[in-house]
């Protein structure tokens, strides 16, 4: 049992550090890109909108 831990507490300092800051980059990165695509996604739906106002107007106006 005096074996067992120690490995098991080495291990973890050596692998866990240089993940974390992965994560760490991961997690600030990943909001970041979402907002964008969410701005991406926005802008389109908002373009699409744009074209279906656009068209209903112009049938809207031409009867």
């Amino acid at each position: 049992t005096i074996d067992f831990p120690e490995p098991e507490t080495k291990m973890p300092n050596v692998q866990i550090n240089p993940p974390n800051y992965f994560w760490i980059l991961l997690a600030l990165c990943l909001p970041v890109t979402i907002a964008s695509i969410d701005v991406m996604a926005v802008g389109v739906a908002l373009n699409n909108l744009g074209d279906l106002n656009y068209a209903y107007f112009k049938s809207w106006h031409s009867s």
